[in-house]
């Protein structure tokens, strides 16, 4: 009984996820140093395994329950390939060895069985996706002198001008990580691409979050934002409620290429330094006889419909693996061995849970 509860509270939280940013392969080599947190079966889960996982969630909803959650079923996926004569590579983490071998096995490549119908409701569903102004997404770091604006001016004001040196050394931080990283080339002046394919997204924006992390470890008063937002003033959209930026990163955004360290940048109430990431044309959606287009944008936009359904069907695949692997398993957490390292709130959890 007590196992079938933990499957379920584990199994919920894996399924409040979102598509992973990957993080860093920094983690320690599993030896002294690295203690075991749990058994899982007869496999044992490290402090190293675990922390890649809360790293990667940091910030997100259940993220400790659901880091728990990830970090045990990557013992056994990993134990799965084993089975299959599947290993994880030299300079994997077993994380991402989970996650690759996962989606081998499900992916959005293969194809999924979809009917128009679900195919047009999907689509209605998500209007707002296929039918847009020009927009971007943006990794933003900027100050904390107004969280909560109107701010009083003077004391708004001074706090800005303490602020600006660091934001200025932080900014060169930022473009010298850039410049230590492989160029992209052609790829920095795409017109549009999305974040799932931006050239960005498993190194430069991992190291732009790193280095901002430093920075706010060091005692700097920093906001870390991720957002995508949509261009003023565009013909047809003037009144929609598509999430706009301050005037001053959108300005600046316009003329940036793919992977510039923009900034600083004197917004309303901040100083802001960011990087775009993904940069996204007009959409003016799809026409009712879709089906029979022959526009190349249609026919595009048609075929980005299906892989995102069939990459909705895939994840819940793999989740539900997952899902399938802890309802079997035996796990033992070392609560000695979680503390100070997990919230004293999710060790609770677990003793409740195992008194139950």
């Amino acid at each position: 009984m007590v196992r079938t509860r933990w499957i379920a509270v584990l199994a919920v939280a894996m399924a409040c996820g979102r598509a992973r940013v990957p993080a860093p392969a920094d983690v320690p080599v599993p030896g002294e140093g690295d203690p075991v947190v749990a058994k899982v079966d007869l496999g044992v889960l490290r402090w190293s395994q675990l922390s890649e996982r809360l790293r990667e969630l940091r910030g997100e909803d259940q993220a400790e329950v659901r880091a728990l959650a990830l970090a045990a079923s990557d013992v056994l996926v990993v134990r799965e390939m084993q089975v299959v004569g599947q290993a994880p590579a030299a300079t994997e983490t077993t994380a991402q060895a989970a996650d690759r071998f996962l989606a081998s096995v499900w992916n959005e490549r293969r194809g999924c069985a979809l009917t128009d119908d679900e195919i047009r409701l999907a689509y209605l569903q998500n209007l707002a996706r296929y039918k847009h102004p020009p927009g971007w997404t943006v990794w933003q770091v900027q100050t904390r002198c107004c969280p909560e604006p109107p701010c009083a001016l003077a004391e708004k004001e001074a706090c800005l001008g303490a602020a600006r040196p660091a934001v200025q050394a932080l900014a060169g931080q930022l473009r010298k990580a850039f410049a230590d990283l492989p160029a992209m080339g052609a790829a920095a002046d795409a017109t549009a691409v999305q974040l799932a394919h931006s050239p960005l997204r498993d190194r430069h924006v991992p190291a732009f979050e790193e280095v901002v992390a430093q920075a706010q470890a060091a005692g700097a008063k920093l906001q870390l934002l991720r957002y995508s937002f949509w261009q003023t003033g565009v013909a047809g959209f003037e009144k929609a409620p598509f999430r706009r930026a301050d005037p001053a990163v959108e300005r600046t955004a316009a003329q940036a290429r793919l992977g510039d360290i923009v900034g600083p940048v004197d917004t309303e109430d901040e100083i802001a330094v960011f990087t775009v990431a993904a940069r996204q044309p007009l959409a003016l959606g799809l026409p009712r006889d879709a089906s029979a287009s022959v526009d190349p944008q249609v026919i595009e936009a048609q075929r980005e419909l299906r892989l995102d359904l069939c990459r909705d069907v895939a994840k819940r695949e793999r989740q539900e693996y997952r899902e399938k692997l802890l309802a079997g398993a035996v796990l033992q957490w070392d609560e000695h061995a979680l503390a100070g390292k997990v919230s004293a709130q999710a060790v609770g959890a677990l003793q409740a849970l195992s008194k139950r």
